[in-house]
């Protein structure tokens, strides 16, 4: 599959080297696009960020990263580091990478707004915990023994998100 752009005017394929390869999951902000490709140099997928004019792939390791999402210069992410899943941040300013997350449990679907992210994890399985980066340290909003929190969103009031208590 490939990645399209419409501007506005014409639809322009965006892909990597316009190769047709699995490409999934584009998030969009202000003409820049991230998506997860498959690469077949490193054999999974990775992240690719268009600039508006430019594609880049901005990951090449050896595991999947998944799940990208944009706002103003940074790029958030789920990736695979052989034992989990954890959550990853690069500024395209500078082309910096910041692991946020270094656990023992699944960290993903990552939301992004202003240098803060909210995602869920399940720390206790099956339960899904809802965390959050101020853009310095890490806090986990929930800590519910029987309640999960899912699929987190921010601005700049605060985070939301939904949950389930399994009734």
């Amino acid at each position: 599959s490939q990645i399209l752009l419409w501007d506005g005017q014409s639809i322009r394929n965006i892909s990597f080297s316009g190769e047709v390869h699995p490409n999934y999951n584009p998030k969009i902000y202000d003409g820049r696009v991230v998506w997860s490709g498959y690469s077949y140099e490193s054999n999974n997928l990775e992240i690719f960020y268009f600039d508006g004019q430019i594609t880049r792939q901005i990951t090449n390791n050896e595991y999947d990263d998944i799940s990208p999402k944009i706002y103003g210069d940074e790029i958030t992410w789920s990736g695979f580091d052989g034992g989990d899943y954890e959550i990853f941040l690069f500024n395209t300013t500078d082309h910096s990478f910041q692991r946020i997350t270094d656990n023992n449990y699944h960290d993903g679907l990552p939301e992004i707004y202003r240098g803060k992210i909210a995602w869920q994890a399940e720390p206790r399985k099956p339960i899904q915990q809802i965390f959050f980066f101020d853009g310095s340290k890490v806090f986990q909003l929930t800590s519910h023994q029987s309640y999960s929190g899912f699929a987190p969103k921010l601005d700049d009031t605060g985070v939301v998100w939904s949950g389930w208590d399994g009734q």
